[in-house]
């Protein structure tokens, strides 16, 4: 391909057979201080991508001789794809259309008849990423080309175990955005997947959803990816409940007029307010009071609320995303969380199991954290050692995928080359996921050979996690029970199932 022109401006490529959507876009783009350039059906963009080496393409779907969707796969298979984003454009609404766009490798989505607001929003975002490379795009893993497509045809054969070698190499980035990859979300562990494949159908409705899981799960991942799928046409609006006292969360999630209170001087718009058409994610739903969980109810209940100080009734056209790393229902059952509010948020609910419990995602998110990383901090660490990646392994992670991000952040300041070893992990991290590999007679064989190591050390921590029962295990790898037992024999796994007591099964 050719060179690139240098310029100090982000290039756009705009593509669309309607000549007043491309003239209102070249003239609103240019004015907010983008490049442009305009092609005016399929075979024009993709010559025109070669020749121009654009940062954004927005793309319309319905075009004549080649339409956007066919036009997007093509693009995707260029050599230089992570060098630019895909925004598509159609005047369909439907979900479906959505994640088929999505799925072939668009970043993002917008339906017309859309406000340029919108738009501009959505250009910024797309074009941030494209230069930190975190968030959309093929090489972050968020090339929804992956997961939930591969999930829905039947459960994959058993994915090969990852070694060390293969951290930091382009064979596996590749692998990463191609196949284990969905709206940000990295994972190749079968429940995440599920949870995945249920996200489109999750997206489609309005319906206020809970998720629940530990402290750096992933939780507002989650919340964004079901956005993003959505039809609402607002933004994402986040708020930490526990980050603030309740007069302070109140103010913050309804808002307040002039002279509501001292030092009130202006009105303020709340969270609920800036998430019109849209959605609020409500993190730590279940640390707030219970005179706040009765205001919030009554916004559930009845899409409406006060500003404080105020006596004007808003309307509020809000999809409610709540989260919590407590457990909701024993709360409920304790009298700490109103029963009312609970069932009011757990219309749909999400579980998401703790790193210790996708022990076969460690791999992949070392890579991808090390890639940012290395963007971020202008480094170039490529890799750990094997004695390090078993290590890691095992390791229980409390404050999951925070923690590893933590660990490796930490790796990066200590080490002296390329290569992250054991001298560069914080002090006190050691093999510590509760049981040797001897324990219960589980000896893998090769245990020494990473490659082994890794995947026989997902297998054990599924195994003890579903008390041996062979069936789940397999179904929460995503392999067949076949495939599983097959491996247990070739790592020399002696896993005995515990029968639960008054019962003649496992």
């Amino acid at each position: 391909m050719p060179k690139r022109e240098k310029t100090d401006k982000d290039k756009i490529l705009i593509v669309d057979d309607t000549a007043d959507t491309v003239e209102l876009l070249t003239k609103r783009l240019r004015a907010d201080g983008y490049d442009t350039e305009a092609a005016y059906d399929g075979e024009e963009a993709l010559r025109k991508v070669r020749e121009y080496r654009p940062d954004l393409v927005i793309l319309d779907i319905m075009m004549p001789r080649i339409n956007g969707y066919e036009v997007c796969r093509r693009l995707n298979r260029f050599p230089d794809r992570r060098n630019f984003r895909i925004l598509m454009l159609t005047a369909k609404s439907k979900v479906t259309d959505k994640v088929r766009g999505l799925d072939i490798g668009a970043d993002s989505y917008l339906t017309k008849p859309f406000d340029y607001r919108e738009l501009a929003a959505l250009v910024r975002n797309l074009l941030l990423q494209k230069r930190t490379y975190s968030g959309p795009g093929p090489e972050a893993g968020v090339a929804a080309a992956g997961s939930a497509a591969a999930d829905r045809q039947g459960p994959p054969t058993a994915p090969a175990a990852i070694c060390a070698a293969e951290i930091g190499t382009d064979s596996l980035r590749r692998r990463i955005a191609r196949e284990y990859t969905f709206h940000g979300i990295i994972t190749r562990n079968g429940q995440m997947r599920r949870i995945i494949d249920t996200l489109p159908n999750i997206a489609a409705s309005d319906s206020t959803v809970l998720i629940e899981g530990p402290s750096g799960s992933g939780k507002e991942l989650f919340a964004r990816a079901i956005h993003t799928l959505s039809g609402r046409r607002g933004g994402f609006v986040a708020l930490n409940c526990a980050a603030l006292p309740d007069t302070l969360l109140e103010s913050e999630l309804f808002g307040y007029v002039r002279g509501a209170f001292t030092g009130a001087v202006r009105d303020k718009e709340g969270r609920f307010s800036l998430a019109r058409h849209g959605t609020i994610f409500l993190d730590e739903i279940g640390d707030i009071s219970p005179a706040l969980q009765l205001k919030l109810l009554r916004v559930l209940q009845e899409k409406e609320f006060e500003p404080l100080g105020s006596t004007t009734t808003i309307r509020a056209d809000v999809r409610v995303i709540a989260a919590t790393n407590r457990n909701l229902k024993e709360e409920m059952e304790k009298g700490r969380f109103r029963a009312d509010l609970y069932f009011r948020l757990n219309v749909i609910h999400i579980a998401l199991p703790s790193l210790a419990e996708r022990r076969e995602d460690i791999p992949l998110l070392i890579h991808h954290i090390m890639d940012r990383f290395n963007r971020s901090k202008k480094k170039q660490v490529t890799s750990v050692t094997p004695a390090v990646l078993d290590i890691l392994m095992r390791y229980d992670y409390p404050g999951n995928v925070r923690e590893l991000e933590n660990i490796i952040e930490h790796g990066f300041a200590m080490c002296r080359d390329r290569t992250i070893d054991v001298d560069s992990l914080p002090d006190g991290l050691a093999p510590a996921t509760g049981r040797e590999a001897g324990e219960n007679g589980a000896t893998p064989a090769g245990a020494a050979d990473p490659l082994a190591s890794a995947e026989a050390s997902a297998i054990l921590a599924a195994l003890e996690r579903f008390d041996g029962n062979r069936s789940r295990t397999a179904a929460h790898l995503g392999i067949d029970k076949t495939t599983l037992w097959r491996k247990m024999k070739k790592y020399r796994i002696d896993f005995p199932a515990r029968r639960k007591p008054g019962t003649g099964k496992s």
